[in-house]
């Protein structure tokens, strides 16, 4: 057939066709052509021939003069193409001729007769009578020789011409579609994405190569990066702790990774082909998942695979605990999740699902529900304990506050009547001794009220609610102030975020700090306080600053602990656990504190609480 052909068969085919068509239709027409002018151009070579006899023998033929229209019609013998002539009377008696006449024309009709190969000419004379004439046609025979040898050498012309066209057409068309073509089937039969054309010049051939080499440029790259990917996504697969099974969109499956093997018992070639939910899920939960997602979707999904694919089919989320059933028959908790692969058009093109084995999980959610049951135990026998320690502290506490002061009282009293009434008795040193010993009595009272309060601010109930912070800061500062009227104290107070909490507790915070400010900026002639605050996201934050003799950072982590002295007794008084009343009532409130100082230039100790809220919900970091 035509259209199994190659180009070069075609290209002959309709070159050779052409030429040969353009033969027949050009020979045709010439013998045509010398079919239908023989008559005329027989015509123009008889006619002179016979208008010369017919002007010279006219006084002949008049006079019936045998002799001289012999002689006129012997002239004709010098053409031997001339075979025969013939004067003839009016009456049909023949005047003079020469040469056989065998003439198929009529003896009283003029005109040009062909027969055979020769022609007649019949004409009538003037004065009477007619001359016959007898031409052989090989003078017109050779003009047609010569045509047709004119039409033989353009044949030769258009076959050479023709051959030079396919030559040209086989190198400069034919070899560089072939090589396309062949370079093509690499490219099919073989994936040889690197083959190459030359592309050099301008035709559309060329034009096509380079069209062709970027093509394969263009596939080579797309080939190395899905092959890449290809190779990743095996990896991926191969190495997976996780089931990974993908399915067309109708459930059968398409691969199953090596995990999947493992878990399940089966081998991939078992698998692949088959429908997932037959193979490894239980019935009954297909079963029962088909009717809430019936119920869910308001629409009826089949208990089969649908169950898997109804959700990703509306791009929602399907994910959820199953049990597989292994090979063997034994059954293991997964938790599946599956998702809808879509193309370019979002049409759905399969399905792939990620399963994880749930076994060890389970196992430890059990053994942690264990170790919580046990540790809720040893907590509530601990709480217990605490609660019955506490108890024991508390009364120890308050044993010891009122075993401790019934001595103190008697030291002082007696130290104080010692230095009332045997002062004149008493030398200097006897009466700085007695001194130094009332000095350390209230001391140790300070220290008994402070652990004490230390140890109710741990164990004391606490009342939330709102606090206006800045009225607060503002009595506590009036109420330490006039303790020491004849210093010269400045403070600086801003607006501050109000806050939700223990007015008792947060009152013993502004005092501790702002005692501690008054306290460490006595040195200085005039002591400026600032209280300030702000609220940073969900957080608000207090400073108290001083313009004191601040402390060194390298201690900073001791501040806050009990006992935790950064100047000796003899520069400012304390117990050193004021500060660590501030840090527990601010743990108690589910907030943090802390401080930033430099010797010489003031002290900045912080504290934040949750803005607004019970510190229980939200303790902060």
């Amino acid at each position: 057939m035509p259209s199994r052909l190659s180009i070069w068969k075609k290209l002959v085919l309709v070159l050779w066709g052409s030429a040969l068509l353009v033969f027949v239709l050009v020979g045709g027409g010439l013998l045509i052509y010398q079919d239908m002018t023989l008559e005329a151009r027989v015509r123009e070579l008889m006619e002179p021939y016979a208008q010369l006899v017919a002007v010279g023998t006219e006084s002949a033929v008049a006079f019936e003069d045998p002799l001289r229209a012999q002689e006129i019609l012997e002239g004709l013998r010098a053409n031997p193409h001339i075979l025969a002539a013939e004067l003839l009377l009016e009456d049909g008696r023949r005047l003079a001729g020469f040469g056989s006449q065998r003439s198929a024309a009529p003896q009283t009709s003029p005109g040009i007769y062909v027969a055979g190969r020769q022609a007649e000419l019949a004409m009538k004379l003037p004065r009477g009578g007619s001359l016959r004439l007898s031409m052989s046609l090989n003078q017109v025979r050779e003009q047609m020789q010569r045509a047709l040898w004119i039409f033989g050498t353009a044949v030769m012309v258009l076959a050479l011409a023709t051959l030079g066209q396919l030559t040209v057409l086989r190198r400069t068309l034919i070899r560089p579609v072939r090589a396309l073509a062949r370079a093509a089937e690499r490219v099919r039969n073989q994936g040889e994405y690197n083959v190459r054309m030359p592309d050099a010049g301008r035709d559309e051939i060329s034009r096509l190569a380079r069209s062709f080499n970027a093509m394969m440029e263009a596939i080579q790259t797309r080939e190395e990066q899905l092959r890449r990917l290809t190779r990743l996504q095996r990896t991926i697969l191969d190495n997976a702790a996780h089931v990974i099974i993908s399915t067309t969109p109708e459930g059968v499956v398409t691969s199953f990774n090596p995990a999947a093997e493992r878990l399940l018992g089966y081998a991939a070639v078992e698998v692949v082909g088959k429908e997932t939910p037959a193979l490894w899920h239980d019935p009954q939960e297909i079963k029962e998942r088909a009717s809430q997602l019936s119920a869910e979707l308001g629409e009826a999904v089949s208990p089969g695979f649908d169950v898997f694919a109804a959700r990703p089919r509306q791009n929602l989320p399907e994910e959820g605990e199953w049990t597989f059933i292994r090979k063997n028959g034994n059954r293991v908790p997964v938790f599946l999740s599956v998702t809808a692969l879509r193309d370019e058009d979002g049409r759905t093109t399969g399905f792939v699902g990620l399963a994880y084995d749930l076994t060890e999980r389970n196992r430890a959610q059990d053994e942690v529900r264990e170790l919580n049951r046990e540790l809720e135990q040893r907590v509530a026998e601990r709480t217990t304990e605490l609660e019955v320690a506490n108890s024991e502290l508390e009364s120890f506490s308050y044993s010891v506050s009122h075993d401790l002061r019934g001595p103190l009282r008697a030291i002082d009293g007696f130290s104080g009547l010692l230095a009332k009434h045997y002062s004149q008795q008493l030398d200097a040193e006897g009466r700085r001794l007695i001194s130094v010993v009332r000095g350390n009595v209230a001391r140790m009272a300070d220290l008994i009220d402070d652990l004490l309060q230390f140890s109710r601010t741990s164990r004391r109930e606490m009342t939330f609610a709102p606090i206006d912070m800045r009225t607060l800061a503002q009595e506590v500062f009036h109420e330490l102030r006039s303790a020491v009227p004849e210093r010269n104290i400045v403070l600086h107070l801003g607006d501050l975020p109000p806050a939700s909490g223990d007015r008792a507790m947060l009152r013993q915070v502004f005092a501790n700090l702002l005692s501690n400010a008054i306290k460490f900026s006595s040195p200085r002639p005039e002591a400026v306080i600032e209280v300030v605050g702000n609220i940073e996201g969900e957080v608000s934050v207090y400073c108290v600053k001083d313009n004191g003799v601040g402390f060194d950072m390298q201690y900073v982590d001791k501040l806050f602990g009990v006992f935790q002295r950064l100047h000796g007794l003899d520069e400012f008084e304390g117990t050193g656990i004021g500060l660590a009343i501030v840090k527990r009532v601010i743990d108690r409130h589910g907030g943090r504190v802390w401080a930033e100082s430099m010797l010489g230039r003031g002290s900045s100790l912080y504290f934040a609480l949750a803005a607004a809220r019970r510190p229980e919900n939200r303790a902060l970091r």
